[in-house]
Formats: C-alpha cells, structure tokens, sequence
C-alpha cells in the first residue's frame, strides 16, 4: 500500500543510508522498523487493572465537591478553614 508520511530530514538521510547498507529499499526498512515498534508496544503494555471499591468509600457526607472551602473543613478535620488562619 502506498501512503505519505512527513519524515525529519535528518532521519530520513539515515533511513536512506541504512537501507543502502543492508541492500534494501528505503520502504522495507520502514516497514521493518514499524513491526518492532508495534510489536514492542504491545509486549510492553499489560492488560490494565483497574481497582474496585465498595464498601465506606467515596466523599463524605456533607462535604460540596465543588466548594474548595467545603473540602478543605473536611480535610482539617471540621474546622472552618477561616479559624486555622
């Protein structure tokens, strides 16, 4: 399949380079690199695990996610945050 790609100059004079060295076309040594790429990848990447909880967890009672002032009394244990300052 044919395609286009934007490639560093850089990078590609050393592509060119190599395929030239190996005696290859400068589109299998592209395609090669991309199957170690995709292959690594996926070797790399374990299956994502994602904890469950139940139970007591979650915000508590009372507490406005949305008001900073409201979290910061629930961390400091109940005391407004005006009265610590």
């Amino acid at each position: 399949m044919r395609t286009t790609v934007n490639i560093d100059d850089a990078v590609l004079r050393q592509a060119r380079r190599r395929a030239g060295e190996r005696g290859e076309t400068l589109g299998s040594l592209v395609e090669e690199a991309l199957r170690r790429v995709l292959a690594e990848t996926e070797e790399r990447r374990p299956p994502v695990s994602l904890p469950v909880f139940s139970g007591d967890t979650g915000p508590l009672a009372g507490v406005d996610l949305t008001s900073k002032e409201s979290i910061e009394e629930a961390i400091d244990g109940g005391i407004p945050p005006a009265k610590l300052r």
